[in-house]
């Protein structure tokens, strides 16, 4: 939908607009050519396509994505993977059950010791793995 006070749409708007709409008019097309009376039944099946395709096509691409890229590295301890976000001063980071603090910047995983200053610690290699950030 537009936000109040704005003329027009957004891309992803029109995107699923014409996604819906060519479903739509699919299943009526379907339904219509195997008979008159299941043009209704091939608009409901071309909603239902409409609405679970994406799903199909990108909850495995999230999780191959997922399992290619893990999300955050092991703490420096090595003890812990459980991280919460904070944002301070304008930055977001990470604390680790730990009790350490890290920050993301650029594909590297920052060590931020005493509130400010941040040290290499990891990096993502070219398969997106994380490795240790000695460059």
């Amino acid at each position: 939908m537009a936000r109040p006070g704005r003329h027009g749409f957004t891309l992803i708007e029109v995107v699923m607009f014409v996604w819906l709409l060519a479903w739509l008019v699919a299943g009526a097309s379907w339904g219509g050519a195997q008979s008159p009376w299941l043009v209704v039944p091939g608009l409901l099946a071309g909603l239902l396509a409409a609405a679970v395709l994406p799903l199909v096509i990108l909850v495995p691409l999230d999780l191959l994505e997922r399992r290619r890229r893990p999300r955050l590295p092991p703490c420096f301890a090595r003890g812990c993977r459980t991280y919460a976000w904070w944002w301070r001063d304008g930055r977001e980071g990470w604390r680790c059950g730990c009790g350490d603090e890290y920050a993301l910047r650029d594909g590297r995983f920052l060590r931020v010791v005493d509130g400010d200053v941040e040290l290499r610690y990891m990096r993502r290699d070219a398969r997106g793995r994380w490795v240790p950030d000695r460059e």
